[in-house]
């Protein structure tokens, strides 16, 4: 069976100083951009994705500012305990 890359969506909330988020963009693109990464979500921390991740929406507020960031990850998660792969 081939199992094709997936798509994970995560969406966030920035707060504080308004004059601070377009730094916070900049330095998140930067570290974001072009480098395949272990990706871990905070429901499942023994495991963890391999992927591909950019900044899909940025909708910056009067109060927050609204950003979503789209990963392009391997078909399986990878345990951080043994090294398995799961579906």
């Amino acid at each position: 069976v081939m199992y094709e890359m997936r798509d994970i969506t995560c969406e966030f909330t920035v707060m504080g100083n308004r004059d601070e988020w377009e730094q916070v963009y900049s330095d998140i693109l930067n570290y974001l951009q072009g480098l395949l990464m272990e990706i871990t979500l905070d429901h499942d921390p023994d495991y963890f994705w391999t992927g591909r991740a950019e900044i899909s929406k940025w909708n910056p507020g009067q109060v927050t500012a609204e950003m979503t960031i789209k990963a392009k990850v391997a078909p399986h998660k990878t345990s951080r305990i043994d090294g398995r792969k799961v579906l």
